[in-house]
C-alpha cells in the first residue's frame, strides 16, 4: 500500500505508475491524480499543443505513413478477426460514417455519431419506426438530403426504417409519404412517435 502525495489517499501499489528514479520504483502520485494533472496541463495549453502536433505531423508525414503501414501489416489478421467478432458492435458506427459522408458531399452538417445510432436502435427496439419490421434496417433522413430544408446528418434528422419503407419514402416529405400509405390517424400516430424520439434528443 502507498499514500498518494496529491489526493492523500492510501491505495494499492498497482494504482501507481512505475518510476525508476524513486526508491520504491513508483511515482509519488497515483494514476488517477497523474491523469488529472496531465489533463489540466493539456487544457491550459490546448491550442499550443494542437499547433505543435499539426506541425510535427506535417514535418514527419513520411515517417507517420511508414509507421501506419507497418502497424497495418502486423495487425491485419488480428484487426480482421476483431471486426468479425464485433460485427454487431461496429454496425452503428459504420452506418453513422456512411451517412456523415453523404451529408459532407452536400456541405451539410454531419455530426451523427455511432453512440447516437446505438440509442436510435434501442429506442425503436431494433425495428422499423414505421412498420415495425426488423428486416434489413437502414438509417433514413427524416427530411431527405435532396430536400433544400434538410438540416443534414444530425441525430435529430435520422430515423430507423426497414429497406422497404426506406425505398418507398425516398425523398418525399415524411408526413406526405405516411398519408399516402396509411389512413390519417395511423399516419399522424407514426409521425408523432418519430417526433417524440427527436424531442428526447433535445432534452438530452
Amino acid at each position: 500500500m502507498k499514500k498518494c502525495k496529491r489526493c492523500k489517499i492510501i491505495k494499492s501499489l498497482d494504482k501507481f505508475y512505475k518510476c525508476k528514479n524513486k526508491k520504491d520504483g513508483l511515482c509519488y502520485i497515483c494514476k488517477q491524480c497523474a491523469s488529472e494533472y496531465h489533463k489540466n496541463i493539456y487544457l491550459k495549453n490546448k491550442e499550443k499543443k494542437l499547433l505543435q502536433s499539426k506541425i510535427w505531423k506535417k514535418e514527419n508525414r513520411d515517417k507517420m505513413l511508414k509507421w501506419q503501414r507497418e502497424y497495418n501489416m502486423l495487425n491485419r489478421t488480428r484487426s480482421a478477426q476483431w471486426a468479425i467478432d464485433n460485427k454487431e458492435h461496429l454496425k452503428p458506427f459504420q452506418l453513422a460514417n456512411w451517412q456523415r459522408y453523404y451529408a459532407h458531399k452536400r456541405n451539410l452538417p454531419n455530426t451523427l455519431t455511432g453512440i447516437q445510432v446505438q440509442k436510435l436502435f434501442t429506442y425503436f427496439n431494433n425495428a422499423c419506426a414505421v412498420c415495425g419490421s426488423n428486416e434489413k434496417l437502414a438509417l433514413d433522413h427524416y427530411i431527405s438530403l435532396k430536400n433544400i430544408l434538410c438540416p443534414g446528418t444530425i441525430a435529430a434528422n435520422i430515423t430507423l426504417l426497414c429497406q422497404k419503407c426506406n425505398s418507398s419514402k425516398n425523398k418525399k416529405l415524411p408526413l406526405d409519404w405516411l398519408l399516402q400509405n396509411y389512413n390519417f390517424e395511423i399516419a399522424h400516430d407514426i409521425n408523432y412517435k418519430i417526433l417524440q424520439y427527436f424531442s428526447t434528443l433535445e432534452v438530452a
